[in-house]
């Protein structure tokens, strides 16, 4: 069930696992301060990357594109 909670910024790297049906995903929220090494090693044990945007801080879109470039260029 997806949950609409206001959280404080990510601190830490727990696993939260998602549970929708019979699959299950076990994600993390790496934050987006992260050294692109951390996206790395993250990354190449993943079997999929969901990477999600705070549409409310306009601002930023640039450096979060930048970031997701990082991520999927680095990792293809």
């Amino acid at each position: 069930m997806l949950r609409d909670i206001l959280e404080a910024p990510t601190l830490y790297r727990a696993p939260e696992p998602i549970i929708v049906g019979s699959t299950k995903l076990l994600c993390y929220d790496i934050g987006g301060y992260a050294a692109p090494r951390l996206y790395r090693s993250y990354l190449e044990v993943a079997d999929a990357l969901i990477y999600v945007v705070d549409a409310a801080d306009r601002e930023r879109f640039d450096e979060s594109a930048t970031e997701f470039a990082v991520c999927t260029i680095s990792n293809s």
